[in-house]
């Protein structure tokens, strides 16, 4: 969120694509703000200190802790963690909803793609 806040979408999907490239395995407690601020360097046009300044002053904090309760009334539980449904008209639920916890090859989405569009 950091990176996104300072450079937008690109800049916070290549961040994202680092972490997890970076990131061992579940429950790996390796990743810290100093192998944060070195990815967030590795970012095209990143400003390090106000990287370090927002990471530092916990400025997401609360949107990240929503999200995380967000998740666990849905059961998701880590990443990744997928939602498959069909928004409902009012835009406020998720219809035939299936929960995919883990990382699966594309025919499991496809199975229930296609079901939903049936």
């Amino acid at each position: 969120n950091c990176v996104f806040d300072q450079k937008g979408n690109e800049a916070y999907f290549k961040m994202h694509d680092l972490i997890f490239d970076t990131t061992k395995s579940n429950n790996d407690s390796s990743m810290n703000k100093s192998k944060l601020v070195g990815l967030a360097k590795k970012v095209s046009g990143v400003n390090e200190a106000t990287f370090t300044k927002c990471l530092e002053d916990k400025k997401f904090k609360t949107e990240i802790e929503k999200d995380m309760q967000d998740a666990a009334k849905i059961n998701i539980t880590g990443t990744p963690g997928f939602v498959i449904g069909k928004i409902s008209s009012d835009g406020k639920s998720i219809e035939n909803a299936t929960f995919l916890g883990g990382a699966y090859p594309l025919e499991n989405f496809q199975t229930i793609i296609d079901g939903l569009l049936k």
